[in-house]
């Protein structure tokens, strides 16, 4: 079964009502928030365990007398930050966070792009999620190339929603996309099509809403944002291998399909069928030296949890102030291990130095 958001609400009134107990905090069942029980008891640990030193906020240059929000963030050599906004421009910014350049997208009158990737020619690319393709810019600013159109056939090299977009150490690019072509799609840097992975649906290496990925040696992270986790390929092959904190094989749990909570646990994230994470709309993910941070859209933080799954703390609660997220869109980390975060309703970005 595959919840639609009214069949969501529905869900979550139930189970409230009968478990509120044990589902307090920054809490989901599917992929509904379960607020105003004692959320911030953990958001106080988790400010604790990750020892943030201080959180420094940059401008976002406005247009037109209005300041736009950004919604995608990159890092790429020297730490130089790659920033998407919905005005439809492409922000670089030093590690510092003085604005270097920046251009615009060829048009936005139809919406706003979620993703982009440095190539490692130099280029960056951007997809250009509503307009169904890539678009290539040089270091100047100027568009080089354009790929991929509509199709909601799941053809190859075409997409519906494009939003992200990562390259890997040979040279591949892969590409995420959503809206029923929930799928990621593997080019040669050329272009040229290899394989693709992944459907609409919420079991296993199924996705709602492909969201942020990365790579990290043969294997690629990807967030699945309305199912409310993050799932980890083979880049090589494409196959599914397991989702961040699986504890349970998958032929040893009997699932109908539905994305529900099943256990909690007292690092304050929940449990799903496998043992796996159940986070709040996760949008966006980064690796960082010791673990990866999973940016919580829904939660208004992110989490910082280890390769091997143990989680090591949590930073932020919804809001507009220091140490607050209001929809966070994107997420980076940089050599020096400075977290970015777009904090896109707040339109800004945000930097988080630890201890």
């Amino acid at each position: 079964m595959i919840f639609k958001l009214d069949e969501q609400v529905k869900r979550f009134e139930m189970v409230k009502r009968g478990v509120r107990g044990l589902l307090c905090g920054g809490c989901v069942v599917g992929v509904m928030v379960i607020g105003g029980c004692g959320g911030e008891q953990h958001g106080d640990v988790a400010v604790s365990e990750l020892g943030v030193k201080t959180f420094n906020t940059w401008v976002v240059p406005a247009d037109d007398g209005i300041v736009p929000a950004p919604r995608s963030i990159t890092i790429g050599e020297d730490d130089r930050v790659l920033v998407l906004d919905n005005g439809g421009r492409v922000l670089i910014y030093s590690k510092d966070g003085e604005l270097e350049k920046q251009f615009d997208m060829p048009t936005n009158e139809a919406g706003n792009p979620e993703g982009a990737c440095w190539l490692r020619d130099g280029r960056i690319v951007v997809a250009d999620t509503h307009y169904f393709r890539l678009v290539f810019f040089n270091e100047d600013g100027e568009v080089v190339e354009t790929r991929g159109s509509k199709s909601e056939k799941g053809e190859k090299g075409k997409y519906i929603y494009p939003v992200d977009v990562v390259q890997d150490e040979d040279g591949f690019i892969y590409v995420a996309e959503y809206g029923g072509n929930d799928r990621v799609q593997k080019f040669t840097e050329d272009g040229e099509f290899v394989f693709d992975f992944g459907k609409f649906g919420t079991g296993p290496g199924e996705f709602q809403r492909c969201a942020g990925m990365f790579i990290r040696g043969e294997e690629i992270w990807v967030a699945d944002a309305t199912n409310g986790r993050v799932q980890v390929f083979n880049k090589d092959t494409g196959d599914y291998l397991r989702m961040l904190g699986q504890e349970r094989e998958l032929d040893e749990v009997e699932s109908d399909g539905e994305i529900a909570v099943v256990a909690g646990s007292e690092d304050g994230l929940r449990r799903g069928p496998w043992g796996e994470y159940v986070f709040n709309y996760p949008y966006d993910l980064a690796e960082g030296e010791d673990g990866v941070y999973v940016l919580e859209w829904g939660g208004g933080r992110f989490v910082k949890i280890g390769f091997d799954g143990e989680v090591k703390g949590f930073y932020g609660k919804p809001g507009m102030r220091e140490g607050e997220f209001r929809t966070p869109w994107g997420i980076g980390v940089d050599s020096r291990g400075h977290v970015r975060v777009a904090d896109t309703k707040n339109r800004r970005v945000v930097e988080v130095v630890f201890e």
